[in-house]
């Protein structure tokens, strides 16, 4: 009767303690990154919102192939507590979280290797160093450099860059916001801030629809709608992007979404593999590379460096 009784127990236990959710890498990074951009709300995302969506596409692969290559390294140790709180703030959209330093999406995977320890790439060195190395090379984990110090046998820390083998402070990103004073030949920032420079002032800019006026250049306070993929501001006016089998449009664009612009013709073409002259030449979703169109999410995997 007692070892009934202890089982019994144990069943009603496991039953009111659900089992914790497997580790799932698209899952992940599919919060989180949906998470973080929406926490950074901009006029970008309105503006174009499908070479937006394309982009951060290409970012939720990328992402789950670093993080499934980390989950699997030995050299790089997994925390589920920190995996389990940070998929929690994404999913309630914590910003402030979300966006910390010291927040547990910094720590989901922490470097195992010391000092000297041979590295194929940053994530294997343990916090406060990194991997220096050369292009697709094996690097040591080195201590980071700061603003002032020699960088000719080590990475510059995060806020500097290496210049002529010393440390620099990276500039401070420009900040707009409306009223601001500002020259015609800089602007404010525009897509990027949604501010255009309007009688030396930053002024908000507004979004028009396919048929509406636009404008273009520094000084644009109307925005044609997905201008960099299926649209384009011409004559003043915003309208869609010739597709195959249409001339290009005045700017030498097609719809990106459908075609590319070859010898001033709209083709069915830009796919991966294909060459290209220019941004123009390939299709959304891929860009040219050394004349040839690849994969946004084509990106060189780190070298083996384990010993043997």
């Amino acid at each position: 009767m007692l070892r009934r009784g202890l089982a019994i127990g144990m069943l009603v236990l496991l039953a009111a303690c659900p089992a914790e959710e497997p580790v799932d890498a698209h899952a992940f990074i599919g919060e989180l990154l949906a998470a973080t951009a929406a926490c950074e709300e901009s006029f970008l995302a309105d503006a174009e919102p499908i070479f937006v969506e394309a982009q951060l596409a290409a970012q939720v692969e990328i992402a789950i192939v670093g993080f499934e290559r980390n989950h699997a390294n030995l050299k790089v140790e997994f925390s589920r507590p920190a995996y389990n709180a940070c998929l929690a703030a994404a999913r309630a959209r914590e910003c402030a979280t979300l966006t910390s330093d010291t927040g547990p999406c910094n720590s989901v995977f922490r470097g195992r290797l010391n000092v000297d320890e041979t590295c194929a790439e940053a994530a294997e060195c343990a916090p406060g160093l990194s991997c220096f190395q050369e292009r697709d090379q094996c690097g040591v984990c080195r201590n980071n450099a700061v603003v002032g110090d020699t960088c000719a046998d080590r990475n510059c820390a995060q806020g500097g860059y290496c210049d002529n083998g010393t440390c620099v402070a990276e500039p401070t990103p420009a900040r707009f916001a409306e009223g601001d004073t500002c020259a015609p030949a800089s602007g404010c920032g525009g897509v990027l801030s949604g501010l255009a420079c309007v009688d030396l002032a930053c002024a908000p800019m507004t979004l028009a629809g396919e048929g509406e006026g636009c404008d273009v250049g520094l000084g644009a306070v109307r925005y044609c709608v997905n201008s960099s993929s299926t649209h384009v501001c011409e004559g003043e006016l915003c309208q869609p992007r010739p597709s195959v089998g249409s001339a290009c449009s005045a700017t030498g664009a097609c719809d990106a979404t459908a075609a590319a612009c070859v010898d001033g013709q709209c083709v069915d073409g830009g796919q991966v593999g294909d060459t290209c002259a220019n941004a123009y030449g390939c299709r959304l979703g891929t860009r040219c590379s050394s004349g040839l169109c690849s994969s946004l999410t084509n990106v060189p995997m780190p070298p083996s460096c384990d010993p043997g």
